[in-house]
């Protein structure tokens, strides 16, 4: 199992990461082999996190998350569409985890008069219950 995790020990974390694409990702994340790898995981960490591609995307997350005990889902501010947001929250609401609720990634104010938009220092995230 140790030749498939990437350990940052500086951060105390281990990744394991996909090293190529699949094609039948729904599928792969359905199977046995992915929920002997989440049980495997869970035995060997406090936490393990699933990071998936955007659900307007593609099916990966809709697959793990009644496999999982908790989501998040996360919006990234000026690429989401109100309706795919929606669509997701439901999603997770519905499934046999507890949705957390969602972050606001990579967020920004703009100043209209200024004609510039502000990063702010700290990376500020909004949290809303689910």
């Amino acid at each position: 199992m140790d030749k498939v995790f990437y350990r940052a020990k500086k951060l105390g974390l281990d990744f394991n990461m996909a090293s190529k694409g699949h094609s039948g990702t729904h599928d792969l994340m359905k199977s046995g082999a992915m929920m002997d790898l989440i049980n495997r995981c869970s035995r060997m960490a406090d936490y393990v996190i699933l990071d998936t591609p955007p659900m307007a995307m593609v099916s990966d997350a809709e697959a793990l998350v009644d496999r999982v005990d908790f989501s998040i889902l996360v919006i990234r501010q000026d690429r989401a569409f109100q309706r795919d947001v929606t669509t997701s929250i439901n999603t997770l609401k519905d499934a046999d985890s507890k949705f957390l609720g969602c972050v606001l990634n990579d967020y920004r104010t703009i100043d209209f008069k200024a004609r510039r938009i502000y990063y702010p220092e700290e990376k500020a995230v909004e949290v809303y219950g689910g």
